[in-house]
C-alpha cells in the first residue's frame, strides 16, 4: 500500500508540474492537496460526520484513506485495550432512554 501511495504521489506531482508554468507554482499546490487528503482520509473527520458531497467521492478516492486504514489496522490488530478508572467518564442517559439507546449513535 505504501508503494502504491508513493506511485500515486509521484504521478500527481508530475501532473502538477506539467500543468503549471514553473516548479515554484507547482509547489504552491502541494500543501492544499496534502491537507485536503489528510482532512478527508477519515482520521481528522470520521466518515459519518463528513458532508455528504465530500464523503461520496473524495473520501473514497483519497489514497490516504486506504494507507492510514491499513497502517492503523496492522498496528492495532489484537491489541488489548485496558481502561483505567480515571479514564472512564460516567454519565446519566436522558430520561426515556437507557444507556444502550443513548450511546448507540456513538458506536455506529
Amino acid at each position: 500500500m505504501i508503494l502504491i501511495t508513493e506511485l500515486f504521489s509521484v504521478t500527481l506531482g508530475q501532473m502538477l508540474a506539467s500543468l503549471t508554468p514553473s516548479a515554484f507554482i507547482s509547489s504552491q499546490f502541494d500543501p492544499f492537496i496534502m491537507i485536503t487528503f489528510a482532512l478527508f482520509c477519515g482520521v481528522a473527520v470520521p466518515p459519518p460526520q463528513m458532508p455528504a458531497f465530500w464523503r461520496a467521492w473524495l473520501y473514497q478516492l483519497d489514497p490516504f484513506t486506504r494507507l492510514i486504514g491499513g497502517m492503523v489496522t496492522t498496528a492495532l490488530h489484537e491489541l488489548e485495550v485496558i481502561c483505567k478508572g480515571v479514564e472512564l467518564n460516567p454519565f446519566n442517559a436522558p430520561s426515556g432512554q437507557n444507556c444502550g439507546e443513548y450511546m448507540s449513535d456513538f458506536f455506529a
